[in-house]
């Protein structure tokens, strides 16, 4: 791909994320708008900068990536910056899903410490379940939180581009492991659903 092709990219990209700025109330600023060589997922915005990162290679810069999934990758982005819930249901996560996993984290330790001092190496089995356990909880925990966010993401965005477009970004540029449920992420499978499940508005 050229150069004056990627630029026609970035650009239809960066005019879609401020459109929709300009368009939504939101409790933030317009976002700052970074394009990013290599990202582990197309795009992302990072609340804490209120930055919106989008990825180049495999994305932006693939011939197949065509103008309707970078208007719906852009609008799926504004809709994290637009979801009035997402500090709050950051912090509730971070609360409840990391502290099942530093108790049992730390119990791991205190009692990796008592064998040792002890010298009684049955002990460490129980230590390894105690840090199993807190893992489990906190992956079991975090889709209560984190699947919430990715299905308004998705709704926002077939509302601001459409349906149609962000079924077709989802379907053909999915990373590779949105074929199964991840604490973060729902398949995609739930979310193509999910879109194609929204109330079709009337004129």
């Amino acid at each position: 791909m050229d150069d004056a092709e990627l630029q026609r990219r970035k650009d239809l990209c960066t005019a879609t994320i401020e459109r929709i700025a300009r368009d939504v109330p939101a409790q933030r600023p317009a976002p700052s708008i970074r394009y990013v060589d290599k990202l582990s997922a197309h795009g992302r915005f990072v609340a804490g900068k209120n930055e919106i990162q989008i990825g180049i290679v495999d994305d932006l810069g693939d011939p197949a990536f065509d103008d309707s999934m970078i208007e719906a990758l852009a609008a799926h982005e504004m809709g994290h910056w637009a979801d009035p819930t997402l500090d709050a249901t950051m912090r509730r996560s971070q609360i409840v899903c990391n502290t099942p996993f530093a108790i049992g984290v730390l119990i791991g330790l205190a009692v990796i410490v008592h064998a040792a001092l002890t010298a009684n190496a049955d002990q460490v089995y129980t230590a390894v379940a105690s840090i199993v356990v807190g893992v489990m909880l906190q992956v079991t925990l975090s889709p209560l939180f984190d699947w919430k966010g990715e299905f308004f993401a998705d709704r926002f965005a077939a509302v601001h581009s459409s349906p149609e477009k962000v079924v077709a970004l989802l379907t053909r540029f999915g990373t590779r492991w949105m074929w199964i449920p991840t604490p973060t992420h729902p398949s995609r499978a739930q979310r193509v659903r999910a879109v194609k499940r929204m109330p079709v508005p009337q004129d």
